[in-house]
């Protein structure tokens, strides 16, 4: 079988890079496409090069340079049979007009899962790609949910003819590769002390709530901030809920009486205030993360007693790896993103990933512990790292149902998936393949 991968950024590695190994472990020949075409500006750092790519340039694999107008193109140029796309509805909106060629032209083209940005989408998003891979059975059930218009979940499924599965994420095989030791030397660690890890939260615009009462802003400036938006609401918060300076100033006080080294965790698109940076022991930007072979923020994972985040996907990673969790609860209802039509039901979205009012990823007994911002300071003053303990058997159950973890690793799962749709399309007339899934691309 000849399977590609589109690589647009470096981080499209940690979605694929298990996958791309597995195919290259079952002889299959790859293809690796990339494009400078989404790493514009403040991405540029994201763009993929050789050394990036070096873990698999010393097996057969091709390394293709794409125009992503020439996706249409790629059976004719390559003879591709299968091509795997990152988030492909999102990523490529843009070129869903090319995509529907590659597949008329016998491409099978796949969109893999990262986390649950498939559930927010429009339904009409499977009618673009050949396969859907979720990353668990949750995922699926909130996506024909949102979108079933009264249909039950049974009955959509049937109606989308086994284009949906939910096969968990390849990046989640990495977990199993991590030697804790050479993380310790990798990041100046000392082996044997305890190590707490905060997530620097990311406060954009859209997040409003989080903008204006987490700023570096006086408490008059907040309340000020508050009335002149006409948040009325908000003003008790800009009063009570602790900046982002006295969290982590809170943070390095629970670290030193507990004897713990402090990393504090961003990412590169974010602008950390700087006060994140100097009460860290260790502060990792995010700008020189790896994907693969192994996360950057998996290999922290592995060595942490606690890890604090607010509202941020580590959470869930860190409940993957049976980390304890204290997550610094906001409520879904404080998003404030600026209306899309890809996503029309985002509110109802938030609700369902985020709510504390049912279980869900971010409500799980005995995996996540949820603090509500205006406690977090009285939080770390009154636990202690002896305090921090997940419930095995629950994170067990958790990473099953939310994460799609099983004993089998996602890659394989997918591998096998992606064979068995490949076989079945050596039987099929090509010009048959699309008659019963026509788009309106024009609309």
């Amino acid at each position: 079988m000849k399977i590609g991968f589109l690589l647009l950024r470096d981080t499209f590695l940690k979605t694929m890079g298990s996958l791309i190994q597995a195919s290259i472990n079952r002889n299959h020949q790859v293809y690796l496409f990339t494009s400078d075409e989404l790493t514009g500006g403040s991405k540029a750092y994201q763009r993929i090069t050789p050394e990036k790519l070096s873990t698999f340039s010393q097996h057969n694999v091709e390394l293709a340079p794409l125009l992503l107008k020439d996706l249409g193109k790629l059976k004719e140029k390559f003879l591709l049979d299968v091509l795997v796309t990152h988030e492909g509805y999102y990523v490529l909106n843009e070129y869903l007009t090319e995509i529907q060629r590659a597949r008329k032209s016998g491409v099978k083209v796949i969109s893999l899962t990262h986390f649950y940005e498939n559930s927010m989408r429009l339904i009409e998003s499977l009618n673009y790609f050949d396969k859907t891979y979720y990353l668990s059975r949750f995922a699926v059930d909130i996506h024909f949910r949102l979108y079933g218009n009264g249909s039950s979940i049974a009955a959509m499924e049937s109606s989308y003819g086994g284009r949906v599965e939910a096969m968990g994420s390849p990046m989640f095989d990495q977990l199993k590769s991590i030697n804790a030791k050479s993380v310790r030397t990798e990041f100046g660690i000392p082996q044997g002390m305890r190590v707490v890890i905060l997530f620097a939260p990311a406060i954009p615009p859209e997040t409003r709530w989080r903008f204006r009462v987490w700023g570096q802003a006086s408490r008059l400036k907040r309340i000020q901030r508050a009335i002149l938006s006409g948040k009325w609401t908000e003003i008790a918060d800009a009063v009570f809920v602790p900046t982002m300076e006295e969290i982590i100033n809170a943070t390095r006080e629970f670290c030193d009486r507990n004897h713990a080294f402090l990393v504090v965790k961003s990412r590169a698109k974010q602008r950390d205030a700087e006060c994140l940076k100097t009460q860290a022991d260790l502060y990792l930007s995010g700008e020189e993360d790896t994907h693969y072979p192994v996360f950057t923020s998996y290999k922290l994972l592995a060595i942490a007693d606690v890890c604090i985040g607010v509202m941020s996907m580590s959470m869930l990673e860190a409940a993957a790896m049976q980390v304890p969790a204290w997550n610094i609860y906001v409520p879904s209802a404080e998003l404030d993103y600026p209306p899309s039509p890809l996503y029309p039901k985002q509110k109802q979205y938030h609700q369902a990933i985020l709510s504390k009012d049912q279980e869900g990823p971010f409500n799980y007994p005995g995996v996540i512990t949820n603090i509500e911002p205006r406690n977090i300071l009285k939080w770390l003053r009154e636990n202690g790292l002896d305090n921090a303990q997940t419930d095995p058997r629950a994170a067990a159950t958790y990473a099953q149902k939310y994460l799609g973890i099983t004993d089998k690793p996602s890659s394989d799962r997918i591998l096998d998936s992606l064979e068995l749709l490949h076989s079945f399309a050596k039987m099929e007339p090509k010009e048959e393949e699309l008659k019963n899934d026509e788009v309106d691309l024009a609309g």
